[in-house]
């Protein structure tokens, strides 16, 4: 079980081997601001932006170049632009969204676009989880070789589409769900002020905006360091 305590451990961690105001961490907080990148279109320098965000932030080595991403987003902008006012902590991965005239669950979306970026040559399975994360910083959670094979090794995942949507995603659901429940009886809260009250104590820390998407990142990364 996911405790709420060592959720808030994991991003107290985190902010003090990454404190807000280095510079990595500006990168990821304006990365995230609306407006700074233009992901209905990704036109002008925004493709720019992203492999700025990972090559610096997420220490990525891009093989490919911004116009690669430009060429293959138009397909998928619909359905990021429909999941990026989407949190983890108020949605079901199986309810339903429309995209032209398409009706997708949450999760086959997140598939769809997952393997679209995932696919552009030179670009793979890290990169993207990480562009869909700064697109769509409240639902979608990153991940990494050492989180899909060491972290979460028993649920024996391969670093592709389906994995990430039908095997990971899941996984921060539930991980984030408990995380709300044993803080609602700890606190002697409702469901929606105790995700308030998380919400709270994550941006409190950082003194910047996060999302508990992000918190799980870094819970991630602290069970990663052997906690």
């Amino acid at each position: 079980m996911t405790d709420y305590k060592i959720l808030i451990k994991g991003v107290e961690a985190y902010e003090s081997d990454y404190p807000s105001d280095s510079p990595s961490e500006q990168l990821y907080t304006k990365s995230i601001t609306k407006g700074y990148i233009d992901w209905a279109t990704l036109q002008d320098d925004s493709a720019d932006k992203v492999f700025k965000f990972l090559n610096v932030w997420g220490r990525c080595r891009m093989k490919c170049k911004p116009q690669d991403l430009k060429m293959q987003y138009d397909k998928v902008a619909p359905i990021i632009n429909q999941l990026s006012n989407l949190r983890l902590e108020n949605i079901n991965l199986d309810q339903l969204i429309t995209c032209k005239s398409e009706t997708l669950t949450v999760q086959r979306s997140i598939h769809s676009i997952f393997d679209a970026l995932s696919n552009i040559n030179g670009y793979g399975p890290v990169p993207a989880s990480k562009t869909l994360h700064i697109a769509c910083p409240s639902l979608l959670v990153m991940w990494d070789n050492p989180i899909c094979f060491d972290v979460y090794e028993k649920l024996k995942m391969r670093l592709n589409g389906y994995s990430y949507a039908y095997i990971f995603m899941p996984k921060m659901k539930q991980e984030l769900e408990e995380a709300i429940n044993t803080c609602m009886k700890a606190e002697g809260l409702s469901r929606q002020v105790a995700i308030k009250w998380l919400l709270a104590e994550v941006e409190r820390i950082y003194n910047a905006p996060r999302s508990l998407a992000k918190a799980l990142d870094e819970y991630n990364w602290l069970k990663g360091k052997g906690y």
